[in-house]
């Protein structure tokens, strides 16, 4: 049994460091590297030269079936550093794409001070969480787009959601319960609807008359592109709350509609 956790552990180690070895490939900056804890950077390789010894005279026989499960069992119960660098693998495209974009040095620098991509990567590693750079990349294309829908420059962009953050109350303040997850919002229009009693009820009026207008259409794709849009609108257009609420009053209205003809048109 220890050998068998041993054996996973530097397996999982191995597979991280390559990850991680990749992910410094993608960065131009030699001070950006990813800093692996030591127990992972300094972890010894199998030695793959020298099986154990079988006693004198012994003959060692494989097992078909035991070699089998371990392998079935090894695929199927990956450690969260193995999930962490599969994770990132499948990632890892994007996450090329975009820092390889002229605005992203400027995106870092603004949200996250001195704090490198690779430190950002090291530290998610730490806490085994790639959920939250997903989410700061995330941010990074929302700002992207919604500069260029304004026709202004990305530094202008990130300047003008500051100043809307800092108008905005405090982030300890009291949430409502809304029809996404407040803990985890990732825009200023989420971060409004979260804090305002009036756009939270709105929200869950409006998933309630998605969900009837779900029902009584029968081209549910057209629907749920229609929804895709107007989302996407909300997300880059709305940073105050008249403009949310006009959003909420003008949707309400139209899957009203829809939930009474069927008609995805409806207006």
């Amino acid at each position: 049994m220890v050998v068998l956790w041993a054996s996973a552990l530097l397996g999982a180690m191995a597979l991280a460091a390559m990850i991680v070895t990749q992910l410094n490939g993608m960065l131009n900056d030699a001070s950006e590297r990813v800093a692996l804890p030591a127990s992972a950077a300094n972890s010894p390789a199998p030695d793959k030269e020298h099986p154990p010894s079988s006693p004198a005279g012994a003959t060692v026989t494989a097992d078909p079936e035991q070699s089998q499960y371990e392998a079935t069992t090894a695929e199927s119960k990956l450690d969260p550093q193995q999930q962490f660098a599969a994770e990132v693998m499948q990632q890892e495209p994007e996450f090329n794409r975009i820092i390889n974009d002229p605005d992203w040095r400027t995106f870092l620098q603004m949200r996250k001070g001195e704090l490198t991509i690779a430190e950002l990567l090291t530290a998610a590693y730490n806490r085994q969480d790639m959920q939250a750079v997903v989410n700061f990349f995330e941010a990074f294309k929302l700002s992207k787009y919604a500069a260029a829908t304004r026709g202004v420059s990305f530094a202008e962009e990130l300047r003008y959601e500051d100043e809307v953050m800092r108008q905005l109350p405090d982030a300890n303040a009291r949430t409502y319960r809304t029809s996404f997850d407040c803990a985890s919002f990732r825009s200023t229009p989420e971060y409004l609807i979260c804090r305002d009693i009036e756009l939270a009820n709105a929200d869950l009026i409006l998933a309630h008359l998605v969900r009837e207008a779900q029902a009584a259409v029968v081209d549910k794709a057209a629907l749920a592109e229609r929804l895709r849009k107007q989302w996407n609108h909300r997300q880059q257009k709305c940073a105050d709350k008249p403009c949310l609420a006009a959003w909420y009053a003008y949707e309400q209205d139209v899957l009203i509609k829809i939930a009474q003809t069927g008609d995805v048109n409806a207006k």
